[in-house]
């Protein structure tokens, strides 16, 4: 579970935290649980295996149910800072834009005012 580890010490929120705690316990379980049902099957303990494929198959159900709360949240995250991110660009492009404009304008008004002067001065 190094990757899990390395995940908790980031910078993810309380609620990235707790489910990544949650998957971490279920994960832990589910492969204690599937440990001591191989061993049930090698033990050739077959009554007491099919009784353990259960309680096996509902924590890796768990475990997958937490993972999938942890993708849920980070979609939403990732989608978030998406639109956030495009309107920091709209705006960023739209000053951008204007600014060059200005400049633009700014520029045949200054050569506007040039060629004028030079006219009248040349008279």
């Amino acid at each position: 579970m190094a990757i899990s580890e390395e995940f908790k010490n980031t910078n993810a929120t309380g609620t990235e935290k707790d489910l990544l705690t949650e998957f971490i316990k279920f994960h832990e379980e589910y492969m204690m649980e599937r440990k001591g049902f191989m061993k049930l099957i090698d033990s050739n303990k077959y009554d007491e295996a099919q009784k353990a494929f259960t309680t096996v198959t509902e924590t890796r159900q768990k475990t997958f149910d937490s993972i999938n709360e942890m993708i849920k949240s980070n979609l939403q995250k990732a989608e978030e800072a998406n639109k956030s991110n495009n309107l920091i660009f709209k705006n960023s492009f739209n000053l951008m834009t204007s600014i060059v404009m200005f400049g633009f304008i700014f520029a045949i008004l200054l050569w506007v005012l040039g060629i004028n002067f030079i006219i009248k001065t040349n008279k």
